[in-house]
Parts: C-alpha cells; sequence; structure tokens
C-alpha cells in the first residue's frame, strides 16, 4: 500500500475573503450590465476609460465570437451562485441571438450590426465565423447538459453538419479555409462551401 491510497486529513486556515459564490455574483453584474435592451440586447465589449468622459463602444458586430464566451461564463457563473440577477438582460442577449440562427442553425451576423464605423462589416452579406459558431456549439453543449431541452442538441447538430460542409478534407485530417479571412477568423456565408 502506497502513501496515496492512505487518505489523510488535516486543519487548515480558509480565508474569509474566498467566496466564489459573491465574487460569481460580482462577475454576473459585471458581464450582464454591459447589455442595453435599447440596441436590441447587443453588448458593449470595448471601454475607453482615458477619454472624457470614460464611455463604452461597440467594437464589430457584438463581438462575434465572444458572445458564446459571455454565454458560457454567466452558466457557469449562475451554477456556482444560484443567482438571478439580470436574467432578463441575460435573455434579451441570447433571444437577439438566437433571431440570427439561418436554417443550418448557424448565427450569422448582418452588415448592420457592426455599429463601429471604424470596423466596417468584412461581408456585404451575412455572414459568421468558424470559431464563433465553435465557441456556441460548447456553449450550447453546456446548456443542453443544464436544462435538458432537445432543442440545444438539434441546434448543435445543424451547426456540426454546416461546419462539415465547408471544411476542406485531406486524408486524415479536415481544415477550414475561405476567400476572406478577416483578423485571423475564417468567414464564411449561408451560401459557401469547401
Amino acid at each position: 500500500m502506497s502513501d496515496l491510497d492512505t487518505p489523510t486529513q488535516y486543519e487548515a486556515e480558509v480565508p474569509a475573503t474566498l467566496d466564489l459564490a459573491e465574487m460569481a455574483e460580482l462577475t454576473i453584474r459585471g458581464i450582464t450590465n454591459r447589455i442595453d435592451p435599447e440596441k436590441d440586447h447587443m453588448m458593449y465589449t470595448r471601454d475607453n476609460f482615458y477619454a472624457d468622459p470614460p464611455h463604452m463602444h461597440f467594437l464589430w458586430a457584438n463581438e462575434s465570437a465572444c458572445e458564446a464566451k459571455h454565454l458560457e461564463g454567466l452558466l457557469l457563473l449562475r451554477t456556482i451562485s444560484d443567482s438571478t440577477t439580470n436574467n432578463d438582460l441575460e435573455r434579451g442577449y441570447w433571444e437577439h441571438i438566437l433571431q440570427s440562427a439561418g436554417d443550418d442553425g448557424c448565427f450569422y451576423l448582418s452588415p448592420e450590426l457592426y455599429l463601429n464605423p471604424a470596423t466596417p462589416s468584412p461581408r456585404p452579406g451575412p455572414h459568421s465565423t468558424v470559431e464563433r459558431e465553435g465557441r456556441h456549439i460548447l456553449e450550447l453543449c453546456m446548456r443542453c447538459q443544464l436544462d435538458r431541452d432537445p432543442a440545444w442538441k438539434t441546434l448543435i447538430e445543424k451547426k456540426i453538419r454546416r461546419l462539415s460542409e465547408i471544411a476542406v478534407y485531406q486524408d486524415d485530417y479536415a481544415y477550414f479555409t475561405a476567400s476572406s479571412c478577416i483578423t485571423g477568423e475564417v468567414n464564411f456565408t449561408p451560401g459557401d462551401t469547401s
């Protein structure tokens, strides 16, 4: 029998400042208070604290792949804290994203969502990125595990089928390429094929 097989006990002091539920609640507020219900629940994704007055602004169209990161984080934070703070804002944000779903399940950005004139739309029509869809698949898997809604599984499967259609297959691997690669992301439109 090794030392690893023998359980050990010991006393330890845990700092009183470590309250994960409280930190999760603060983070939920920090993320959701950036959602603007007057702008169709889009999220401000950039800050300028050096400006006078300081302000928040949009970069690109709701930050493309980052929206899934926000939603994924909020799912985890709500699991930790059981918080319902700003549920209405998060629901509006999620519904705004769901409205952009194409028949293939992918969430397409339309050019009019590009509210910052310094970052115009990379495509004249609806488009998405492989990275964005991959993050949404991860977020939807978590959502499916938490609430057991079969609609999320259907949406995930549609996204996977669509990404499989635009992948380039070679030998025992696949990769993505696009005619227009913006900021290192692989863009595609509803009609693109590999």
